[in-house]
């Protein structure tokens, strides 16, 4: 196994080596300085040069073409945070325990709210979208759909 720098034991990254056909190169792992000692729980890339990765204590980080090691943005939250997906580097949603959804929207993390019922906080673990508009969340006995921001209907307040 190969891991990250500043990662706890087990590694919040790894590579599984073995089982390689004879007369095959060995993958080559690059060891980055994560700025983390908490746990990383999920990665997502915007495209090869931009890539995030998630997670304990509302960590959140950025890895970005020509970087040395990955940058410390800031969060809203401390919860642990578990799944992160977006459809660029301009729409990027992070979910967490204790019903945490986070929205990235070029500029800063900010907490969104989920229609939850009341003193209903459930750990969320997975995150998938098919668009801007179709974003789909998982956790405790939970199943949460976002289908964008509504226009109030004619006539509404």
């Amino acid at each position: 196994c190969v891991g990250m720098k500043n990662s706890p034991s087990p590694p919040s990254f790894a590579a599984h080596l073995d089982g390689l056909p004879p007369g095959e190169d060995m993958p080559t792992w690059t060891e980055l300085d994560t700025q983390s000692n908490s746990p990383l729980n999920a990665v997502w890339g915007a495209d090869a040069n931009d890539v995030w990765a998630v997670g304990d204590h509302g960590t959140i980080r950025r890895f970005q073409a020509n970087d040395l090691r990955w940058q410390i943005i800031d969060s809203p939250t401390n919860a642990n945070l578990r799944a992160i997906w977006g459809t660029g580097p301009r729409d990027i949603w992070v979910v967490g325990d204790d019903g945490t959804i986070l929205h990235w929207d070029g500029l800063e993390f900010t907490a969104s709210t989920a229609q939850l019922p009341q003193g209903n906080e459930p750990s969320l673990y997975g995150i998938w979208g098919s668009s801007a508009d179709d974003v789909w969340v998982v956790g405790e006995h939970t199943v949460l759909h976002y289908e964008g921001a509504k226009a109030p209907a004619p006539g509404g307040p």
